[in-house]
């Protein structure tokens, strides 16, 4: 008995070789990514929030999405080079205050 086989896509591997897969509705999809609020990073900047304070709590902190809910978690795993920890703490400081 012979069957007939459908692949929906195929994946290239480095050796040459073909693998089927299949791709279907209820595949887990990641989650998409917080949209900033870019309203708040223009006035975070103004009040003085440097760029690399901002850009290091967009990156690691929801203080400036959009969908922000009041309370507020940063990733404090380390610094960058160019950013100093009172830097960024006036930054909260004053995107907190901004929120209010």
């Amino acid at each position: 008995m012979k069957t007939k086989l459908t692949l929906i896509g195929t994946v290239l591997a480095v050796s040459a070789l073909a693998m089927p897969f299949i791709i279907s509705e209820t595949s887990p999809r990641p989650p998409m990514p917080n949209t900033p609020d870019l309203e708040l990073i223009d006035k975070s900047n103004k009040l003085g929030c440097s760029e690399s304070a901002i850009n290091f709590l967009i990156d690691n902190s929801n203080l400036f999405d959009k969908e922000f809910d009041g309370n507020f978690l940063i990733n404090l795993i380390g610094l960058p080079a160019d950013l100093s920890q009172e830097e960024l703490d006036k930054c909260v400081q004053i995107v907190t205050s901004i929120r209010k």
